[in-house]
Order: C-alpha cells, then sequence, then structure tokens
C-alpha cells in the first residue's frame, strides 16, 4: 500500500478519536448542566440545543434516522401561538403509550405546551400516530415501561415528571408489537 494511503488511514483514524472524544465529553458536560442546573449556562444550552434540533430534524426527515433508534419527533401546538412546533426526544415504549423523559425539566416549552394543549401528533420509526399528552410521576412512568428505561436521559436529569404520550384511536398495543398507523 502506498505511504500517503497509510498516512491517510493513520489521520482519519486520529481524527475519528478525537471527534469520539470530544463527542463525550460534550455529553457529559450537558449531563453536568442538566444535574447542577447553573442558571447563565442552562439558558445558552437551551438555545444551542434548540439550534442543534432543527439539524436533527432535518437529518431525521433527509434520513430517515428514527426509524432505526428508540427517538420520536413530537408535534406540538404552541401555548400562545398555536403554531406547530417539533421537538425529537428520547422514548421508552410501554404497553398504552410511548413514555419521554423531562430530561431539561419541566419548564421546557414542549412539555408547558403538551400541558397546555395535550392532543398531538408523534413520528416513530417512520410513522405518525395521534397521541394525546398526560404528566405522569418517575414511580408511574417505571411501572409503566417494566422497570427500567430504555433511554438514558432518564438516569441522568433530576426531574420526577415523565409524559405519558397514548395513542389515540389505535387498537394495538405499543410495548409487544411496532405501532402502526
Amino acid at each position: 500500500m502506498d505511504s500517503r494511503a497509510l498516512t491517510w488511514i493513520k489521520t482519519m483514524g486520529w481524527t475519528l478519536v478525537g471527534l469520539s472524544a470530544l463527542a463525550m465529553v460534550f455529553d457529559r458536560v450537558l449531563t453536568l448542566i442538566a444535574i447542577h442546573r447553573p442558571k447563565r449556562l442552562l439558558k445558552a444550552t437551551r438555545r444551542f440545543l434548540g439550534r442543534a434540533n432543527r439539524i436533527q430534524l432535518w437529518a431525521i426527515d433527509r434520513f430517515g434516522i428514527d426509524r432505526f433508534s428508540e427517538s420520536v419527533v413530537v408535534y406540538h401546538r404552541g401555548r400562545k401561538s398555536g403554531v406547530e412546533y417539533a421537538a425529537p426526544l428520547c422514548v421508552s415504549l410501554s404497553d398504552d403509550g410511548f413514555v419521554v423523559g423531562a430530561y431539561w425539566g419541566p419548564r421546557t416549552d414542549w412539555f408547558r405546551n403538551l400541558q397546555t394543549t395535550p392532543e398531538a401528533r408523534l413520528r416513530y420509526r417512520g410513522r405518525y400516530h395521534s397521541v394525546e399528552a398526560e404528566v405522569i410521576d418517575i414511580e408511574d412512568a417505571l411501572r409503566r415501561v417494566g422497570g427500567k428505561s430504555t433511554c438514558g436521559c432518564w438516569e441522568q436529569g433530576r426531574t420526577t415528571q415523565r409524559v405519558l404520550l397514548r395513542p389515540i384511536n389505535e387498537p394495538e398495543r405499543m410495548g409487544a408489537s411496532q405501532p402502526s398507523s
């Protein structure tokens, strides 16, 4: 093999190692901010993540990433404006719907919007579902998902509230099989 090719492969390998290390550090910093909630960093972090959500939503729409993960996109109405917003969220399946953790707390816009207007749409694995939101506590949420969440966000955040997104007019149970639309 050409020495230039080997040099390129080694460089790319170290670049990927560096990027994954950077991603791990970034994830840890976000976790610490979510746990300790310093006011100055919390507002800036929420603003940054709001912009990052746009990129994530674009990738979900463009490449169908949600078909292979336990994430959902919740389309909810603004509590004051009535405008439809989209929020990519981590989810755990239960027999009667989807349980979403309020990782950044109950003051996030999507959480407050769902409390005001519980009717929403949800995209899970490329399919859309009409859902109704209900705020539940963590004990009820853990009972519904069988004792352990499939979403790592539950252990990292300090909030005690979760949102149950119950499908409307869907007779098939969520936990046993893939939901139908």
